[in-house]
This record gives C-alpha cells, sequence and structure tokens, in this order.
C-alpha cells in the first residue's frame, strides 16, 4: 500500500479539519486532527484549486474527497447539501465582467485593484442572491505548514462568524502569484461557504458532491468557461471523490 504516491485533503468542515492520505484503494487514513473555527480550502502543495473545478486540470497525484456524513442531528442539512447540485446565475454579463477585472489586474500586478474587485464581485453576487454581504481580505503569501507526512498551503478560509473571507494570491515557497482560475476558484468555493450558512441556512457547510457541483457552476459562469459534468466514485467512509480520467471524458455544457 502506498501511502505517500496518493495525498489528498479531506475538505474542511466547520468545526473540526482533518488530514488523511488516500491508498491506492481509495481508503482514507487520519494523519492528524485540529479544531478550529474557520472553512477554508487547505490541500496538499501540489494540488491546484482549479483541480476542484475544471477538469482540463491535471490531477493525477491528487484526489478530491468530499466529507463524511455528519451525526443524525445534521444528517438532513448534509443530504440537503448533497442533492443540491446547481445555483441560480444572473442573465447577463455582470459577474464574468468583474471576474475580467480581478484577472487584468492580477495580471498589472496590481494588489489593491484586485482586492477592490474582488470586493464588488463577493458585493454583486451576495445582492443577486439576496444574502447578507461579506467581507474579503486579499493576503500575499500563503500560508505553509509542513507536518511529517504532509505539506499543506492554505488557499483560502471562510470565518462564518463575521462573515469574512481570505483569499491568498502568492505561493508559499516561491512566493509567485497564483494563476487567475485558482484565484477565481477560491474565491467561488468560499462564497458558496457564505451561501450555505446564508442562503441555505444549513448548520454547517459541508464540502458534499452538490457543494463541489454548485461551486463549479458559479466559477465556469464567471469564467465564461465550459463546465463538465463532475463524474465520483465512492471511497471508504461513505466519502466520494471525483474520477477525473471519467470526468474529462463527459460532455460538457
Amino acid at each position: 500500500m502506498n501511502l505517500l504516491g496518493n495525498r489528498c485533503q479531506v475538505p474542511l468542515r466547520f468545526g473540526v479539519h482533518r488530514l488523511c492520505l488516500v491508498t491506492e484503494k481509495g481508503g482514507v487514513l487520519p494523519v492528524n486532527r485540529y479544531r478550529n473555527r474557520v472553512v477554508g480550502v487547505f490541500l496538499f502543495r501540489t494540488i491546484a484549486v482549479d483541480c476542484l473545478l475544471d477538469s482540463n486540470v491535471s490531477c493525477k497525484m491528487n484526489e478530491m474527497v468530499t466529507d463524511g456524513p455528519p451525526r443524525r442531528r445534521n444528517l438532513r442539512f448534509f443530504v440537503e447539501s448533497d442533492r443540491l447540485n446547481t445555483l441560480p446565475l444572473p442573465e447577463d454579463d455582470r459577474l464574468p465582467r468583474i471576474a475580467a477585472a480581478i484577472e487584468a489586474a492580477m495580471k498589472a500586478g496590481e494588489t489593491q485593484e484586485v482586492g477592490r474587485a474582488s470586493e464588488e464581485f463577493l458585493d454583486t453576487a451576495a445582492d443577486f442572491f439576496q444574502v447578507g454581504r461579506c467581507d474579503v481580505r486579499v493576503l500575499a503569501a500563503r500560508p505553509l505548514r509542513v507536518r511529517e507526512y504532509s505539506t499543506t498551503e492554505l488557499f483560502g478560509d471562510y470565518q462564518p462568524s463575521n462573515a469574512l473571507i481570505r483569499v491568498w494570491t502568492r505561493t508559499a515557497v516561491r512566493k509567485e502569484i497564483t494563476s487567475f482560475g485558482t484565484f477565481l476558484s477560491t474565491l467561488c468555493h468560499e462564497f458558496c461557504h457564505h451561501l450555505d450558512f446564508q442562503r441555505f441556512g444549513f448548520r454547517d457547510s459541508w464540502h458534499t458532491r452538490g457543494f463541489y457541483e454548485r461551486t463549479a457552476v458559479l466559477y465556469h459562469h464567471s469564467k465564461r468557461t465550459p463546465r463538465k459534468a463532475l463524474v465520483w466514485m465512492p471511497v471508504r467512509g461513505q466519502r466520494w471523490r471525483i474520477d477525473w480520467s471519467r470526468t474529462n471524458r463527459a460532455r460538457s455544457f
């Protein structure tokens, strides 16, 4: 059994974050656990956030695994999140237009403008979905954590207590500007956590199959790129992971 060839971050949940390794047969082995009241994208160093949303990105060395079902008290909300696989979208180009402004600012290296455009993007999305607005902080190099079995980077997070999104713009080691796709997908990912609490009224924000589908809908609409249906395969612990080889062969829509 190869423990190091297929590394994975089991997605974070509100309250409990779990670092795991995925075995060749799809088993999930816990490495460490810590508590923090933050929901975020905290991934092993070689995975790009685009992998969560874009089947054209290579993910051969990494897999994305959903959360397992919670205890009975929250199970109803978890199942609802898992089944809810789409979002309504604006009929105009308000979000793609602002996303293009974020991309232009990133290419120009104008960090302050990236922050301003990101705030406009989130405000516009919140107004469309008729939820309270959230604050955003656009920060520099990603935090890096090195442990015995893993090296992890924090791409972004969401704090439900004060509706604050944080997104990092530079890689942890080389301090290079992250790609626009990675930045935008992180922004969409964290905003979907905001929707879970503010629009859907979930008690928690789990990384379910439906959560990733909803994030993909928002991401591809904002980036003006075609979306492919995500193909899922079961793994241990009542979890699911994206089968990228089959997803890449799926139709775009």
